[in-house]
């Protein structure tokens, strides 16, 4: 073996020999791990610049997975939402059934009443057991935001309304004050046309916004409902009744002056003649009043056939005008049970005013504020739900009750649905553009620390080359580097 001590040549070999050996390790590690930037010593700028884009890799892998967590757990919502719609349908199909036919007996109300509440039972069955990995999703509860990056303001955030029983239906309102509520609201002893309502101005407030509504003086129930009515979010309409009866009678032959009438007065009054044999049976001053219906604007109807007592209504909820009653004694009772006597000697005449229904197809409440408490009786009086749950279908008014509160129920998990849907193609696009992100990322990551292995190998055999030749200077072996690259050879 050389001795290198003291010859020049010899260190020099030495020193060629420790350069070879360095570089075909670099080699070496680089076709190993694949890598050209392995360390911070390697490429110190590209292995920070590589760490940043390794870390933006895989947040951006985690995004992806947390935005397809988030379609799912729209879908599974999606999925229990039109599961409840199906129920719905089936709840408008009984409802329609129990309200449209007046041949049913009460024992088949009774019958088809006793399936809707079965539905209305798998309905919340469904609100209460759809979840997500134990996370319920329809009950109100789930409300929350999926992180998509690093930053805080990088998320999207879902929140699913509750669709229990309970909390969709119809927002109901009606008006309970001193004048309109349904009942007299003035007597006297010729015929009233003015009803009392004060001029006023009042608020309707709604998650949207608020808007103001005018009142007229004296107007009538109808004439309200119509202002309210055209504030956009409500529906507002009218209805006037009140029911008479004969409280004692002076002859068979019976008379009385009816009409209706609005905030400008009552000019269709016509005279309603009728002959009684029967105290206890009204029918002909019921047929005598629907015969000048078409006048009067005011029908006559029994309830539940008792022809003791007449319900007079005026449909789109104008004011009633009776008056100069002759031959009998009238009393007046409100759906409250307030009675009001008319006596054909003495206090003969009234006017009655109607009531104001107003809903909201929102599950949200709303608010009326007012001045005045004759239309409404609190100066902020709020909605109530009348929610899927509270529906009976054993009576045909129920039913009719039932049909528009399902109407509004389908029409609240509707637009769940609708959110529900653009969620999920929102995510779309943003897995879409994650997609995308992640593999210019990888490519860049790649092009700055990944290794040309054609360059890399070709390198490496020149460097072996230069190893064995200054280990056979040196007397030095080189049998494991030339395995290696008997290796790449083969």
């Amino acid at each position: 073996m050389v001795n290198p001590i003291n010859n020049p040549a010899g260190l020099q070999s030495q020193q060629q020999l420790n350069e070879s050996k360095s570089l075909l390790a670099r080699s070496i590690e680089r076709l190993t791990t694949g890598k050209r930037v392995n360390q911070a010593k390697d490429n110190p700028a590209d292995f920070a610049i590589g760490l940043r884009l390794n870390v933006d890799i895989s947040s951006t892998l985690q995004a992806i997975q947390n935005t397809n967590d988030a379609s799912s757990v729209a879908q599974v919502a999606s999925g229990g939402l039109e599961i409840q719609t199906d129920l719905l349908g089936r709840a408008q199909e009984l409802a329609l059934q129990a309200a449209g036919n007046p041949t049913l007996s009460d024992s088949d109300r009774a019958l088809i009443n006793n399936e809707l509440q079965g539905v209305i039972e798998d309905f919340n069955d469904v609100a209460e057991n759809t979840s997500f990995n134990g996370t319920s999703l329809l009950d109100g509860s789930f409300s929350g935001s999926f992180q998509l990056g690093a930053s805080v303001s990088n998320g999207v955030s879902l929140s699913i309304s509750s669709s229990l029983g309970a909390a969709v239906g119809s927002q109901t309102l009606s008006s309970d004050g001193s004048i309109l509520n349904n009942d007299v609201s003035a007597t006297g002893t010729s015929a009233i046309v003015a009803n009392g309502v004060a001029a006023q101005n009042f608020t309707v407030l709604q998650n949207s916004g608020s808007e103001n509504v005018a009142i007229a003086a004296n107007a009538s129930a109808a004439e309200v409902a119509s202002s309210i009515d055209a504030v956009d979010g409500v529906t507002a309409t009218a209805e006037t009744s009140i029911q008479l009866s004969a409280s004692s009678f002076s002859s068979s032959n019976i008379s009385l002056s009816l009409g209706s009438g609005d905030s400008t007065g009552v000019g269709n009054a016509q005279t309603i003649n009728a002959t009684i044999s029967d105290p206890s049976d009204l029918t002909n001053l019921a047929n005598a009043i629907n015969d000048t219906s078409d006048q009067t604007g005011v029908t006559a109807s029994f309830v539940d056939g008792n022809t003791a007592a007449i319900t007079l209504t005026n449909a789109a909820g104008d004011n009633i005008q009776i008056s100069d009653i002759a031959g009998f004694n009238a009393d007046l009772t409100s759906s409250a049970g307030t009675v009001t006597n008319l006596t054909e000697v003495g206090t003969d005449s009234a006017l009655i005013s109607g009531q104001v229904s107003i809903s909201s197809d929102s599950a949200t409440s709303f608010n009326i504020d007012s001045t005045s408490a004759d239309i409404f009786a609190a100066t902020n009086s709020t909605s109530s739900l009348a929610n899927f749950d509270s529906i009976d279908a054993s009576s045909q008014s129920g039913a009719q009750d039932a049909l528009a509160i399902i109407g509004d129920a389908l029409g609240q998990l509707t637009t769940s649905l609708t959110g529900l849907g653009a969620f999920q193609n929102s995510n779309e696009r943003r897995v879409d553009q994650l997609d995308t992100s992640f593999q210019n990322s990888t490519a860049a990551l790649g092009r700055k620390v990944d290794a040309d292995f054609s360059q890399e190998v070709t390198e490496q055999i020149g460097r072996q080359i230069k190893f064995q030749v200054n280990a056979a200077i040196l007397g030095i072996p080189g049998n494991a580097s030339k395995s290696f690259l008997s290796l790449l050879n083969n």
